[in-house]
């Protein structure tokens, strides 16, 4: 017996801010695909089937995965479903995956200006990253301007 159900799928949440998710997700094929003409992924709201959004458009059998756009809000989408569809009927039985929120942030940034000359700034910036620090590839360091209080 043949199975035209997908597998093995994996989300890389590459959104690290907290309560967003984005990233690609993948699976595996189905053993037959004879009867299979597309793949459709759906966020699917608080493990409820009849609250969910489609993720892109269906994806045609020969591709096995789909980008969901970095800044969904995680809100109360619960799962990833993956379904096969045939030309006439979308498959009643999705294969599904938990949706892992991966966030990483700094905190207690600190910078003890070391330079002495008036209006010049100089040291070293310290802070402590906590969270998906697998994920991190870089660290943006911007300077600004505190307002002033009138």
């Amino acid at each position: 017996e043949t199975s035209s159900s997908v597998s093995g799928i994996v989300f890389d949440d590459g959104d690290l801010d907290e309560a967003e998710i984005g990233g690609t997700i993948q699976w595996t094929a189905p053993t037959d695909v004879d009867r299979v003409t597309f793949y459709s992924v759906y966020l699917i709201w608080n493990d409820t089937a009849g609250y969910r959004s489609q993720v892109g458009r269906d994806i045609p059998v020969g591709q096995t995965q789909s980008f969901l756009r970095p800044d969904k809000q995680l809100a109360l989408w619960t799962r990833l479903d993956v379904y096969t569809k045939s030309m006439s009927a979308e498959q009643s039985t999705p294969v599904s995956l938990p949706i892992i929120d991966l966030d990483s942030t700094v905190a207690s940034v600190s910078f003890p200006d070391m330079d002495l000359d008036a209006g010049d700034v100089g040291g070293t910036i310290i802070w402590n990253s906590s969270g998906a620090e697998n994920q991190v590839t870089h660290y943006l360091v911007y300077f600004a301007e505190i307002a002033k209080e009138f």
